[in-house]
């Protein structure tokens, strides 16, 4: 009887048991197939090495230069449709000028919810007064971890002296490789004489598109007679507001009879520490003290 079988055995007489546990970490499983597949992945416990080991073997790409490797066979046509074009089997939107296409029928089904809303089942928040929904179930799980601390794991980072936790696994790993450059994965510009390195893909797409105008995807404002463009939202939604006063957020001067506003908080600070205020706060202390005397 080899290992799974025994652990097999134990789980089906045992009544404390209702899942498939990991006897190298604390992940869970409904089935043992998900607790073979995590072993294999995360533990290397049933991958063959070698001609005369047992169960899984490795499955390698044969595309030139690739050196991608897999632990399931279907791993490996995911990975070569997705990079190399492989064996695909494309998935079309079928909505009028509509021209998306994906390689997951899962995706297609994602993208006519969240673009055409079609098929969409929505999750509503409980809280009171919140009117938040969503069309993913974890999404809504997201939002009552954030917003109304509902149901939160808190992920804390390990290394000495720091403090830093958050509600994401992926916020804290992208905290260690960010802070501590801890399992960071460098992303280097394959430009010539362009040294540029970073830690996140989204910041290389941006700086080839900002330096090298590769892949720039421009953003032209609507307004009539405004030529302006440029390469991010951000700087686009900026230029509306600086410019045509659109969805403009103005903040204003508390001062007494100051009827100042501007539309950055950093320009309010400046205005309130000029010596403007600091004459009307003077006059009106004087005026204070004259009235009392």
């Amino acid at each position: 009887m080899d290992l799974f079988q025994t652990y097999n055995l134990i789980n089906e007489t045992s009544d404390i048991w209702d899942c498939w546990h990991c006897w190298h970490c604390d992940s869970k499983f409904n089935n043992i197939s998900e607790l073979k597949n995590h072993l294999s992945d995360k533990h290397d416990i049933g991958v063959l090495q070698t001609d005369d080991d047992i169960d899984v073997t490795w499955f390698y790409c044969d595309h030139d230069g690739c050196n991608f490797k897999c632990k399931r066979k279907s791993s490996l046509k995911r990975h070569k449709a997705f990079k190399h074009n492989i064996g695909i089997t494309w998935f079309y939107c079928d909505q009028d000028d509509c021209n998306f296409k994906s390689k997951e029928k899962g995706n297609l089904k994602q993208h006519k919810a969240h673009v055409h809303d079609i098929g969409v089942t929505w999750f509503h928040c409980d809280q009171d007064d919140c009117n938040f929904k969503c069309k993913q179930k974890c999404n809504l799980k997201q939002h009552k971890a954030t917003v109304h601390d509902i149901d939160i794991t808190w992920h804390h980072c390990d290394q000495d002296g720091c403090d830093y936790k958050c509600k994401r696994s992926n916020d804290l790993k992208r905290h260690k490789s960010d802070v501590h450059n801890i399992d960071v994965t460098w992303f280097h510009c394959d430009q010539d004489g362009c040294d540029y390195k970073c830690k996140h893909k989204s910041d290389l797409k941006r700086h080839k598109s900002d330096v090298h105008n590769i892949d720039v995807t421009w953003f032209h404002c609507d307004q009539d007679g405004c030529d302006f463009k440029c390469k991010q939202k951000g700087n686009l939604k900026l230029h509306k507001s600086d410019v045509h006063d659109i969805d403009v957020s103005w903040f204003y001067c508390d001062h007494d009879g100051c009827n100042y506003k501007c539309k950055y908080n950093s320009d309010l600070k400046k205005h309130k520490r000029r010596r403007a205020h600091e004459n009307i706060l003077f006059q009106t202390n004087k005026k204070i003290k004259t009235e009392a005397s």
